[in-house]
């Protein structure tokens, strides 16, 4: 056996270790989470519900309706416009191959946290064909495998499109930069695939633009400059006409407009340059007849060609606009505002309110030290070190590497989600540092610098090991769990109205329609929830009930201590709520509401069944026919139908004056409808 065949056998073997490295913390990170809340299977939650029940749709028949009549009632959702529905085929046929002792959830929480760890081995993949070293992917993967930025997510108590998505991104990564050191065939076959997984990235995650735009962003420059050699120009043609594809052929993406996205629109400013150089050799470089083109396009046609498609954007643009304004909203008002959530929220629209929580929250210093307790000052030296090392020779993919350090750092100061793309390329600023230190010739620096890196990585991994029972969710499991099932039980499977973080939970584990859900892409949702914070918060209990009677609800469910959570009326813009809010009656006085009957509660969650319109003339229809029956002498009949009445409004007060006007009957049906 060769010297070079030993190095790659060993580095095989790492790479399988650092897979299961990384697959061993996560499991240790669900298993502390389950300890927390008692050992018990978890649930999904939010999104990840809705994407589990898909998941347990493939399993069961093998396929997926067309519409969700219950998701957003009483209209329903075309399911493959309203979510990406791309990774759960996978899910569901990894959890066909793992024992079918293990429950679903199980099998497919096995399945998901063990596909996001494929992205471990690739990322070091990826810096070795970077940076020339083997030693280099082993620390950049061995981080990744073991970071807070990338365990925190990722641990399969929760499904997302970011987790299936993001080895995909980095499986793109690998096999851009091992194609782009080729020639020929394994040019194009290494490009053909770094360009299919790009797609499919594309199709997994939306938020994948980001990357796309900073793979926009580095080919024009590259471009603009003339750095793009003839590998790097095949490899980015490829990945333009995936992204194309993708744009086209996926339902999600071609309904929110991503084929005219702004990072395409600069794509095709790209592609349109590289076609004028193709067919118009030399075009610019040497002198051209007046007559044939002007002088000044002649010399400065590069940026007039990148820019043109842009004259587009208010055709191409606006389906993109309509889908991710809300997030352009957000951007504009963190930077109006210097990134600091103002104190009165009127001085933000309701989509900049309801954005500007967890997941999207600013990022302070305490909050990056958290994330990020060594390893991102580190970058900054790296950063340092390449720059100055690239002004000697020419370093391929560095341009792209360094841009997306950037903008994913800027990107993560303003929203905190973005801390996945961070995660990735400070990976690949760390292995490049271990690279450097491991060359250093000199012993004692060389020991000092790999000491420094091996207590960057013990650091970074201590914020896992430390408390990993806090990198669970803050869901009420055990509460949530008896809602779904006395829904289940108690209800005819009918329409319920709750906070649009709980509804994807009811609708996958009560089987219930539900009004709201937390698919915010949706101009039609935004405005739902809008209308239903305002109404709860500064509307009475009747227009409260009226809101919802538009969308056929029949129940609605309140989290307890919702009126006394700042964050929950600043989404209203109602710091000091009227004394008559609908949410202060529910949650001081709900035995005495006069349109919502309380039904049952838990430490957690209210009950209420909304007393509609319908009902109330029901109740005064019946309370009607009573009283003749009263007049006429037949108390029996007239006792039964204000009872009756009772039982469709609790609170009519013509059925309780003719109910008390009659003697009780025994064997009659009083007990159904209670005092």
């Amino acid at each position: 056996m060769t010297r070079n065949t030993t190095i790659r056998l060993v580095f095989a073997l790492g790479l399988c270790a650092l897979f299961f490295l990384g697959l061993g913390v996560r499991r240790w990170v669900l298993d502390a989470q389950r300890a927390r809340n008692d050992g018990a299977e978890l649930p999904f939650t939010r999104e990840s519900a809705l994407m589990f029940m898909h998941v347990r749709s493939l399993c069961e028949t093998g396929s997926l309706p067309e519409r969700d009549p219950k998701v957003q009632a009483p209209e329903g959702v075309v399911i493959r416009r309203t979510y990406m529905i791309f990774a759960e085929y996978a899910y569901a046929g990894l959890a066909r191959l793992l024992p079918p002792g293990l429950s679903l959830e199980e099998r497919v929480r096995w399945a998901a946290a063990a596909w996001f760890c494929l992205g471990v081995p690739l990322l070091a993949l990826w810096v070795w064909r970077l940076w020339g070293s083997a030693v280099a992917g082993v620390f950049a993967g061995a981080y990744y495998a073991v970071g807070l930025a990338s365990v925190s997510r990722s641990t399969g108590q929760e499904l997302s499109d970011e987790n299936f998505a993001l080895p995909l991104l980095i499986g793109h990564l690998a096999a851009g930069a091992w194609a782009e050191s080729r020639s020929g065939r394994a040019l194009a076959a290494g490009a053909a695939l770094s360009a299919l997984l790009l797609g499919c990235a594309m199709a997994s995650w939306d938020l994948v633009q980001f990357y796309v735009m900073i793979w926009a962003l580095a080919g024009a420059f590259q471009w603009l400059m003339r750095r793009h050699s003839g590998q790097a120009r095949t490899h980015w043609l490829f990945c333009m006409f995936a992204l194309v594809l993708a744009g086209l052929a996926n339902p999600y993406l071609r309904s929110h407009g991503f084929p005219g996205s702004y990072a395409m629109l600069i794509a095709y400013g790209v592609a349109a340059g590289m076609a004028v150089e193709a067919w118009l050799p030399g075009f610019g470089e040497k002198p051209l007849p007046r007559a044939a083109v002007p002088g000044w396009l002649a010399r400065s046609w590069r940026p007039v060609v990148l820019l043109l498609p842009l004259v587009l954007v208010p055709w191409l643009a606006g389906g993109y606009a309509e889908a991710y304004g809300h997030f352009t909203d957000l951007l504009w008002a963190k930077l109006r505002f210097l990134n600091q959530r103002p104190a009165d929220p009127a001085l933000l629209s309701f989509d900049q309110r309801i954005l500007w929580a967890p997941a999207l929250e600013s990022v302070n210093f305490m909050l990056t030290i958290q994330l990020f307790p060594v390893i991102l000052f580190l970058s900054f030296f790296a950063v340092a070190g390449i720059l100055v090392l690239s002004r000697r020779r020419s370093i391929p993919g560095v341009f792209e590497l360094l841009l997306g350090f950037v903008l994913s750092l800027l990107a993560f100061l303003l929203f905190k989600r973005f801390h996945v793309f961070l995660a990735i390329y400070v990976a690949a600023l760390f292995g490049w540092l271990s690279r450097w230190a491991f060359d250093i010739k000199r012993a004692f620096p060389r020991w000092c610098m790999a000491a420094l890196l091996a207590y960057a990585l013990a650091e970074e991994s201590a914020r896992v090991f430390k408390a990993p029972e806090r990198l669970g969710g803050d869901f009420y499991y055990r509460e949530s769990a008896e809602l779904a099932r006395w829904l289940k039980e108690n209800t005819a499977r009918e329409t319920v109205l709750g906070p649009f973080w709980l509804s994807a939970f009811l609708r996958a584990y009560a089987d219930c329609p539900v009004v709201l859900h937390p698919k915010f892409e949706s101009r039609e949702i935004r405005s739902r929830v809008k209308a239903y914070y305002e109404k709860l918060f500064l509307g009475d209990e009747r227009a409260f009930r009226d809101w919802a009677g538009r969308y056929g609800a029949s129940y609605y469910v309140y989290l307890k201590g919702a009126f006394n959570s700042p964050q929950q009326r600043y989404y209203a813009n109602a710091l000091n709520p009227p004394s008559n809010a609908a949410a202060g009656r529910m949650e001081s006085e709900p035995e005495k509401l006069r349109y919502l009957a309380f039904l049952w509660g838990n430490d957690r969650y209210r009950v209420f069944r909304i007393i509609t319109a319908s009902d109330e003339e029901e109740a005064l229809r019946l309370s009607n026919e009573a009283e003749k029956d009263r007049a006429a002498g037949r108390a029996g009949a007239a006792r039964d139908k204000a009872l009756l009445a009772l039982m469709s409004d609790p609170g009519c007060q013509a059925a309780r004056r003719i109910r008390l006007g009659l003697p009780p009957a025994p064997g009659g049906i009083e007990t159904l409808a209670g005092d």
